[in-house]
């Protein structure tokens, strides 16, 4: 039977569903050790046909933000990005990917506090294809003090001492780059904690979340965002 827990995601691949790590009961709130090691190196896999949850090992390293990451999958391979370590205001900002097949962990992005890209939790992820490469985009969240304010996203520290961000950061699967979209119309607010679906390879919705205003006033929202997308720019 699956465990409790929250501060996870799911994600599907066929006919599957996968969900890994999450807060739960005994789960070591430290940046790592063998028992949080114990809980990561799982992942719980259900299908229809057989109506259980099955727990599977993996192998390599898994990702050390277990909280608040985001994920999506790409054919058999699932992304996850960023997340909450579980202690102090640790937040980070890489890219792992799991086969599902071969249930190996490979990182392809330590995390890295000089990036340009914030270190966070609570974002949105999506994929899309472009003359046939894989790209991911992340939305929006929660953590870090940024390396560097991009121009064109806004950063506001809150009261708790986190960082807000409506940053929005493009990674290249093929050429492992990293880019900074141009936004088109007007950019989203400093959100976290929504939901972001794609409608189709170029078109996403996002919807709720928390957001936060010059005034660090937080509000929940009910707000609907349509993107377009691409490898350049994304319009609101």
């Amino acid at each position: 039977q699956l465990n409790g827990r929250a501060l996870h995601h799911t994600v599907s691949v066929g006919d599957s569903l996968y969900v890994w790590a999450g807060d739960q009961a005994g789960l070591p709130g430290v940046h790592d050790s063998q028992e949080k090691r114990r809980f990561t190196s799982n992942i719980q896999h259900f299908t229809p046909s057989t109506g259980q949850w099955i727990t599977r090992g993996t192998t390599g390293t898994p990702p050390l933000g277990v909280k608040q990451y985001c994920c999506t999958a790409i054919n058999d391979q699932l992304y996850y990005f960023g997340g909450w370590c579980g202690h102090d205001k640790c937040f980070h900002n890489s890219i792992t990917q799991l086969d599902t097949v071969s249930l190996q962990w490979r990182e392809l992005e330590p995390t890295d506090a000089t990036r340009p890209v914030m270190r966070r939790c609570d974002s949105g992820m999506i994929s899309f294809e472009h003359d046939g490469v894989h790209h991911l985009l992340m939305i929006g969240g929660l953590g870090s003090k940024p390396a560097v304010q991009l121009p064109h996203y806004k950063y506001i520290q809150a009261s708790n001492g986190r960082w807000r961000t409506n940053e929005h950061s493009i990674y290249n699967l093929s050429s492992r780059k990293w880019n900074s979209p141009s936004i088109i119309g007007q950019c989203i607010p400093l959100v976290s904690i929504f939901i972001t679906e794609k409608i189709n390879n170029t078109r996403a919705v996002l919807f709720g979340g928390r957001e936060i205003d010059d005034d660090v006033k937080d509000t929940y929202t009910n707000n609907i965002y349509i993107l377009e997308i691409s490898i350049s720019t994304v319009v609101c």
